[in-house]
């Protein structure tokens, strides 16, 4: 039993370092992105990252700087302009949707980061591409919604952040286990 335990705490370890060393790698030694706390959940298209990364440099590293220097279990609720249209924070502290209640979302404008600093929920993804569209895109909003029947949901928590590019359609905001959800969304103009 003992070696169990310590083959899966090694193995942990070991992809735990190997996400730091991608995500190091994808966004270069220099960026303020790899002294954060946070990093990207597995599913993360780490190579549409690296190149949003080179295209908008000072907007990413404006975005991780915030959340590498606020206590986002404690920050505010409300709106924090960060570089005027391009790219800002919202906060908010709010009860998960049930499943009916929550839609699968794209945007066309903007990338999301989204954190959950407090509590958990979960969150699907799936393509955007070929995906049944159940209400156009609203250019004032920047959102077009779907109807997705199957895709993967996963655990959105503390220490792990969820970055959707305009190709992901996201349905966020799912109960996962807690009444109350703290969350941290940065929108990041996309680069074309």
């Amino acid at each position: 039993m003992v070696r169990i335990l310590s083959l899966a705490l090694l193995l942990f370890c070991l992809n735990s370092a190997g996400a730091q060393a991608q995500w190091a790698k994808a966004l270069g030694h220099k960026s303020v992105a790899t002294k954060l706390q946070l990093k990207p959940h597995a599913v993360t298209n780490m190579q549409e990252l690296k190149r949003q990364f080179k295209a908008n440099t000072r907007l990413w590293d404006t975005a991780f700087a915030f959340l590498a220097t606020h206590d986002l279990s404690k920050i505010e609720v409300g709106n924090y302009p960060l570089a005027g249209d391009s790219c800002m924070v919202k906060v908010s502290y709010s009860t998960p949707k049930e499943p009916q209640a929550a839609s699968w979302e794209a945007h066309k404008k903007y990338i999301d980061i989204q954190y959950i600093s407090v509590g958990s929920e979960s969150i699907g993804l799936a393509p955007a591409a070929g995906a049944v569209v159940s209400k156009p895109y609203n250019e004032a909003k920047d959102v077009m919604n779907f109807d997705i029947q199957a895709a993967p949901y996963y655990e959105a928590r503390s220490g792990t952040f969820f970055v959707f590019f305009p190709a992901d359609a996201h349905r966020p905001g799912l109960r996962a286990a807690d009444d109350m959800i703290r969350k941290v969304v940065v929108k990041i103009l996309a680069a074309p």
